[in-house]
């Protein structure tokens, strides 16, 4: 195979894994000296896509991207831009998404980002036919929102509402659904039940927060608050760990049951019950909300209330996104309330009559404990 058409084909490989949305596509000089090849090699690449319609000439004359579309020959590329950690939710939007677009011949390019100032932010919303944004738990500042809210690319919201700002949003778990789990629990008898939380504090962590003090507030139930966040981009896992552990060894946990905000908040919690001589499921009830995979593939398995498929609603943004974007059409907030409760081992019935004091009486010091590496776990 001639050298052009090697040089060719990976840069149309390039291309459909959206290496040129981040940043512009090397003049052929450039391109030449970082591949290896002669100027005129380069060139005549470069010259085959132009011919082949994957690349356009731009205003200065220099080729650039064709951009793509679903009813296009060349495929839809999409951002997911998602902060830089590692997190279970992250990785479900993520599937999700490559599953979809993948339907639709397009590629998804994951871009991390770092703070709300990174610049990498504008340049995928500039470089990619559509973006999908999943915010971080940091306050997303009035002037970023402003540009969003601008953006000439079409720009979705995942797990937050900013339709408020004019930006279609999707989420699948409305506020409200929390209850849903806390009537599981009661209907399995527990009365006591606290609330665990170590994310960071944004709209959807309280708003789920808030919820479970309605429910109990109604049902004149009572249980506390443990409400310790990690900083942004810190370790949940540890975090849920080291606070139960630490309430265990004071003998300030008597809760029947614990209603955990996310899934990291629930496995930690459920190592310190376990390094404490205590079982989860069985002398305390644990249940999360949005627990996937994760929370199915732990010893007991969690209970969760869990987000229905996510599908139509991605095929809706992506499809409005081949077509350039332009009005939406519709409510900008896409929501369900079709979640489910998924009863696994982590519920049951209240162990005993006197469950607080039996549950005391059972507590051990451990001594000589497990060594915890939170660093193996993901959210």
């Amino acid at each position: 195979m001639p050298k052009y058409e090697q040089l060719s084909n990976l840069l149309k490989k390039r291309i459909a894994h959206g290496d040129y949305a981040l940043k512009s596509l090397p003049a052929e000089r450039q391109l030449a000296l970082e591949v290896g090849v002669s100027y005129m090699t380069a060139r005549r690449a470069l010259q085959q896509l132009l011919e082949e319609g994957l690349l356009v000439r731009g205003p200065n004359g220099r080729p650039e991207i064709r951009r793509g579309g679903i009813a296009a020959e060349h495929p839809l590329q999409i951002a997911f831009l998602a902060p830089s950690f590692p997190s279970h939710a992250i990785d479900r939007w993520r599937l999700d998404l490559d599953r979809a677009t993948a339907g639709l011949g397009g590629k998804v390019r994951h871009v991390p980002y770092v703070h709300w100032d990174d610049p990498v932010i504008l340049g995928a919303l500039e470089g990619f036919d559509g973006a999908f944004l999943l915010p971080s738990t940091e306050t997303m500042p009035p002037p970023l929102i402003e540009r969003l809210s601008q953006s000439k690319r079409p720009l979705v919201v995942l797990d937050n509402d900013m339709s408020h700002a004019g930006i279609p949003s999707i989420r699948m778990l409305p506020p409200v659904l929390v209850q849903r789990l806390l009537d599981h629990l009661e209907a399995m008898g527990h009365r006591s039940i606290a609330c665990l939380n170590v994310q960071p504090h944004d709209a959807i962590i309280e708003q789920w927060i808030e919820q479970w003090k309605i429910w109990m507030a109604a049902h004149h139930f009572s249980g506390p608050l443990i409400d310790e966040p990690v900083e942004s981009y810190s370790d949940p896992f540890s975090r849920a760990y080291q606070t139960m552990g630490r309430l265990l060894a004071q003998r300030q946990f008597e809760a029947q049951a614990l209603l955990c905000i996310t899934p990291p908040a629930a496995i930690g919690a459920m190592r310190a019950l376990h390094e404490a001589g205590l079982r989860g499921g069985e002398d305390v009830a644990l249940c999360t909300i949005n627990g996937g995979t994760l929370a199915a593939l732990q010893i007991p398995s969690l209970t969760a209330l869990e987000a229905p498929d996510t599908m139509p609603y991605l095929l809706t943004c992506l499809q409005w996104m081949g077509r350039g974007g332009g009005p939406w059409q519709g409510p900008l907030l896409l929501q369900s309330f079709e979640a489910a409760v998924v009863v696994r081992e982590s519920t049951s019935a209240p162990a005993g009559k006197a469950f607080s004091g039996s549950l005391l009486d059972q507590f051990v010091a451990p001594t000589n404990k497990e060594k915890f590496n939170a660093h193996c776990l993901t959210s």
